[in-house]
């Protein structure tokens, strides 16, 4: 096989929505031929919205649904990171097929954990 007909066949290509100004094309950009998972991003949604911090406001909130909508429209599973195993949860029930685990989140957990078990002896 060709080598890059074999690599074109093993690669994902997960376009990164993470821009209001990518909202009105979410059309456009989930059914391009080759995109195989859309990935948004609400924390930086919510900054290119002038909302710092703000991945839980509204209208960030109705942008992720809006990307999830399209991608779940073109046929191609929506992706997005949890902050933590409750989030997760909730973004699952959202109808997200992948979710990315927050490596800040499981670091801190597991030194929570560590620290409890050396404050026990």
């Amino acid at each position: 096989m060709d080598y890059f007909t074999k690599t074109n066949d093993e690669l994902l290509c997960i376009p990164l929505v993470e821009d209001q100004a990518a909202v009105p094309n979410l059309a456009g950009i989930c059914s391009t031929p080759g995109v195989d998972i859309v990935l948004t991003g609400p924390g930086d949604m919510a900054l290119s919205m002038g909302i710092p911090g703000g991945w839980k406001d509204p209208r960030v909130q109705t942008a992720v649904a809006q990307v999830l909508a399209a991608a779940k429209t073109a046929g191609k599973p929506g992706m997005i990171l949890a902050l933590d195993a409750a989030n997760g949860r909730a973004l699952y029930e959202q109808g997200f097929q992948l979710i990315m685990v927050s490596a800040c989140a499981l670091f801190a957990g597991a030194a929570r954990d560590f620290l409890e078990l050396v404050e026990r002896g």
